[in-house]
């Protein structure tokens, strides 16, 4: 073994001698001769693993049916990989480069195998993220998303990384330095405090599908209103209505009440839950000839919703609620399916509260506030046709 070291060295220094080179410049040349020819090799491995196999990887995948083996295609890691296997060559080289150093061959065959883990994380880093963003391309993704877990993923990679470089600088074994962790888990439980709550609270939200990407969440307490982009290990991104970003944590998801209307999306259906008041003052009984008039004052197309019956005895405002009940029971853009109310409460300082509460068969906001809006100018229209007047306050409570 100790005579196949030097069979480089002497074959080039058998060449020297059919020259006429000083001999005390010989082993120099040697030297750099041997580090130029591996330089070159190094050169023509990486050329050939970037342009030739990379060929055949991309070649060989293309032909299968599955979608997540494009990720050895993606661009970053190939580019990555390519750099590793010239660094081997270098490493096995390296001996029968400098067989007279052996302290120098060790220090650069270490530097090596740092730089072979070191480019070995990262490609698997890229193809984690290859791997990510082809899933995402999948349809309903956004039931389960993995964010979460490929970085945890790449923080155990990068962790087992980590012990790797540090036991080829402490000339340790990687048990060795992984069993001393013991000592110090105090620390490293500190140090990953919030990755830790953050995996956990992810797999929570995400396996009980408390929250998914493209969910419209709203948080109170962080004046939050907007739709998920993102679930990572760290926090939740989510796009704010007025085009803002937010980012919260994940973990505090867990102990923070927050909305999520998913719900009205499923069921293809939209709250709208109006307040109104009205002056105590105008509800009044009526009689027959009041209940005519109210009638008559409606426009003809409205009429028809009106209706009572006879010998009861009704107020203006028992009238009208039944008048607009009617009235969105015959509107076609009602979820009639769903729960609708005209009601009052107790009388209040500003008046008597007047709601209204139904679902509209629309989930968008321009067409929902449009409907909802119609209605409101509807009853602010026909309030005083009998003859009711409206408080000096109104209040929504829309979704």
């Amino acid at each position: 073994m100790g005579t196949n070291k030097f069979a480089l060295y002497n074959y080039i220094y058998d060449l020297l001698n059919n020259f006429s080179v000083p001999s005390h410049l010989k082993h120099s040349i040697v030297i750099i001769t041997s580090f130029v020819i591996l330089l070159v090799l190094s050169f023509l491995v990486y050329y050939f693993t970037k342009y030739v196999v990379t060929r055949i990887i991309r070649k060989t995948v293309t032909h299968t049916k599955n979608k997540f083996d494009n990720a050895f295609t993606d661009p970053i890691f190939l580019r990555r990989l390519s750099l590793i296997i010239p660094l081997i060559l270098i490493y096995k080289v390296m001996p029968y480069i400098l067989p007279h150093y052996l302290g120098w061959t060790l220090f650069i065959q270490n530097l090596i195998k740092i730089f072979i883990v070191l480019y070995l994380v990262l490609a698997i880093f890229a193809l984690a993220d290859a791997i990510y963003s082809i899933y995402n391309q999948l349809e309903n993704v956004k039931f389960q998303p993995i964010k979460g877990f490929v970085e945890v993923f790449k923080i155990i990679v990068g962790f087992l990384g980590g012990i790797l470089i540090l036991s080829i600088l402490l000339s340790k074994s990687p048990g060795v330095l992984i069993g001393g962790l013991g000592a110090i888990s105090a620390v490293l439980l500190l140090v990953f405090k919030d990755p830790l709550l953050g995996f956990t609270s992810s797999i929570q939200l995400t396996s009980n599908k408390m929250i998914q990407k493209g969910d419209w969440i709203t948080i109170p307490a962080a004046n939050i209103d907007g739709e998920v982009e993102e679930v990572t290990l760290s926090s939740v991104k989510i796009r704010n209505f007025d085009k803002t970003y937010s980012y919260y944590p994940t973990y505090s998801l867990m102990t923070t009440t927050f909305i999520n209307n998913r719900g009205m999306y499923e069921e293809n259906c939209r709250r709208a839950h109006r307040k109104l008041f009205i002056q105590p003052s105008s509800v009044r009984f009526v009689h027959e000839e009041d209940i005519e008039n109210f009638k008559k004052r409606l426009p003809a197309n409205l009429q028809k919703f009106f209706t009572y019956e006879k010998d009861v005895q009704y107020t203006n405002l028992e009238l009208f609620r039944i008048f607009l009940e009617r009235y969105l029971q015959e509107d076609p853009r009602i979820d009639h399916n769903q729960l609708l109310m005209v009601y009052i409460k107790e009388q209040e300082m500003l008046g008597i509260p007047f709601y209204y509460y139904f679902f509209t068969k629309t989930t968008e906001w321009k067409p929902f506030n449009m409907i909802n809006n119609q209605i409101t100018e509807l009853i602010l229209s026909t309030l005083p046709l009998f003859d009711l007047k409206i408080g000096e306050r109104t209040s929504s409570g829309t979704n």
